[in-house]
């Protein structure tokens, strides 16, 4: 395979047959696959040629395709992705004791695709969620608050504090101030609007949508005439609902309402 040998000329016939009848003897489940590099190809090599597939599997080629890619180092731009960080034992016995531990959750590695230009995850493992209501797009969205990205570049709100830090000051809230909402407010990205110099705001529980919208309005300096549209988790909540009904039924675990405001009247595909 371009001047170096290949799996063939390393080993002679009756000892690749024999070599493929013990893996599948042992490996029922598994397919043996040497995997080479074509001659006329700029592609290093991969450090190791014979790879067990599973049998039977869910994963299409292109699966395959981007599995030589992490072998390769060139999912992540060169930098070592977590199957090379990690061997399949110590990844089988780290997501056992993650399932065992948080049976509600399921561990999730998320890592930057090699053609792609944004910076890579601080953090790739994600712990979510078992038979969460957060979709794909929700996800998305907090990836995007990992990258700082969906505030225009500024870190938002669950940036600056960890999950216990934001209950324990919701819970704070709440005890001390029983007649208001904790309520985090933030830009929506590809919004034009300037950032609100506080994000965080106590609101009377019986203060109507469109009230606190007005607040805002002002906040931001908008000039007459000019919309401002504020979402909660994709919903457009009605203008007339009071603020203790809409945290009810959307407050996040932490036990903040994160709304989000934009001059559009639809939010896209995020969801938050």
């Amino acid at each position: 395979m371009g001047g170096s040998s290949s799996f063939r000329d390393e080993y002679t016939f009756e000892q690749r047959l024999e070599q493929s009848r013990e893996i599948v003897a042992k490996y029922p489940d598994r397919v043996p696959v040497i995997v080479e590099r074509y001659a006329k190809c700029d592609l290093p090599e991969l450090e190791k040629k014979k790879i067990i597939e599973r049998k039977g599997s869910h994963r299409s080629l292109s699966f395959c395709l981007q599995l030589l890619q992490h072998h390769n180092n060139l999912t992540m731009g060169g930098s070592s992705s977590f199957r090379d960080e990690y061997t399949f034992e110590q990844r089988l016995e780290q997501s056992r004791e993650i399932v065992a531990k948080y049976p509600d959750r399921v561990p999730v590695i998320v890592e930057r695709y090699a053609k792609c230009d944004l910076p890579e995850l601080e953090k790739k493992k994600i712990i979510e969620r078992k038979g969460s209501h957060r979709s794909l797009s929700f996800c998305l969205q907090l990836l995007q608050h990992h990258n700082n990205l969906t505030m225009g570049g500024s870190s938002s709100f669950r940036d600056e504090y960890t999950f216990e830090q934001r209950l324990e000051q919701s819970r704070e809230i709440v005890a001390k101030y029983p007649d208001r909402v904790p309520v985090i407010v933030e830009r929506y990205a590809k919004c034009d609007l300037p950032e609100l110099e506080k994000k965080k705001f106590l609101v009377p529980r019986d203060l109507s949508v469109g009230h606190f919208i007005h607040i805002l309005s002002s906040r931001l300096s908008l000039p007459p005439g000019k919309a401002l549209f504020v979402f909660v988790k994709n919903t457009l909540p009605q203008t007339a609902s009071v603020m203790d009904s809409v945290f009810k039924s959307f407050k996040d675990e932490d036990g903040y309402l994160y709304m989000y405001y934009s001059t559009e009247k639809t939010f896209g595909s995020y969801i938050m």
